[in-house]
Order: C-alpha cells, then sequence, then structure tokens
C-alpha cells in the first residue's frame, strides 16, 4: 500500500492561487471553435493535477505532488461537479464521483465518501486512474506557462515548501527520523 501524501499547505495553496489570479483556470473550447477559459472567481480549489494517492503509488519519491507545477486553480464546478446538472457525465467536470457522493452523503448516506474513498484506491491500485485525465495536458502546459509569468513578475515570492514535507508531501527522512526521537523523548519522565 502506497504511503499517504499530504496535501497542499494554506501557503502553497496562497501562492497558486496569487499566480492563478484567484481564478478558474479551466479552458475550452466553444460551439464557436474558439477557446475559452471560465471566468468564475468564487468558490475556488487548488487541484493536484497527478493526483496525491496516484502519484504515491506510481509515481518516484522525489516527484513534487505539491510543487508549483502540479497545482491549479479551479472552480468547485469544474473540479468537483458542485451544482452542476449532469455532473456525472459532463466531461468539463475532473472529479465526478466527489459531487455523486455529496448529494448521497446530503440525502442520508454518510458512509458515500468512504466508499467514494475506497472505490478511488482499489483504482488506484490496477493503475486507472480515478479521474478525468483528458484536460491533464492543457493544465501542466498552463501551469508551466503560468509559473514562469508569475515568477518573473514577482521574484520576491518565491514557492513556499512545507516545513517538513517539501514539495514532495511525504515525510523526509531526517525529519521523520528527528520527529520520532523528539517524540520518544518527550514520552520519557525525568
Amino acid at each position: 500500500m502506497p504511503e499517504d501524501v499530504c496535501g497542499f499547505t494554506k501557503k502553497q495553496r496562497g501562492w497558486i492561487l496569487d499566480r492563478d489570479d484567484h481564478r478558474c483556470q479551466f479552458r475550452y473550447k466553444g460551439k464557436d471553435g474558439k477557446w475559452r477559459r471560465c471566468t468564475n472567481t468564487k468558490h475556488l480549489d487548488v487541484h493536484h493535477i497527478i493526483p496525491r494517492g496516484w502519484a504515491a503509488a506510481h509515481y518516484s519519491k522525489e516527484f513534487a505532488v505539491n510543487g508549483p507545477h502540479n497545482g491549479i486553480t479551479l472552480c468547485r464546478e469544474h473540479h468537483r461537479g458542485y451544482g452542476v446538472d449532469g455532473f456525472a457525465t459532463s466531461i468539463f467536470i475532473l472529479h465526478p464521483d466527489v459531487e455523486v457522493a455529496r448529494l448521497a452523503n446530503r440525502d442520508g448516506d454518510k458512509q458515500a465518501f468512504a466508499r467514494m474513498f475506497e472505490h478511488r484506491r482499489k483504482l488506484v491500485q490496477r493503475g486507472v486512474p480515478y479521474w478525468n485525465t483528458r484536460w491533464d495536458s492543457g493544465f501542466i502546459a498552463i501551469v508551466h506557462k503560468e509559473t514562469l509569468r508569475y515568477n518573473r513578475k514577482h521574484p520576491d515570492r518565491p514557492y513556499p515548501d512545507n516545513k517538513n514535507r517539501g514539495r514532495t508531501g511525504r515525510v523526509k527522512d531526517k525529519e521523520s527520523k528527528k520527529h520520532k526521537k523528539g517524540k520518544a523523548k518527550k514520552g520519557k519522565k525525568k
């Protein structure tokens, strides 16, 4: 079973939101053939392009799952399908299973999210992505471009690392050993 990988810290989420101008970065081709960008600036999430559980199971430990090139700002409609009619079949939603679980939970099924996460875990073990991967390559291009732009504009605002987990989301070996020693010392009485 892959190790648990933590999510973005509050500072990392704030940096990504700033980089993305606090606006959903989802882009799609309209009926007229022109590319459009979502205009939503409210109810924003920071999405892992390569999800944490997938990265823990299928990527090297050096992969920066919480790095600036793996996070993108999305509105909750495009991220999770919140409040979208026909969300379960929409190609414009990355995690439609979240809205299915949310609605089931709202209607009294208190195990809906637990079942969703268990289903995801099983898919990860089989090597089957549990999210809509259609947009991943576009998101990677967007965050690369936006990170370069932001870093040029704000050289005084570097991307914040997690104190104990860096950008990988995994406990650093040295920090892990120190943490364990610190706990052992605290438990001893003088």
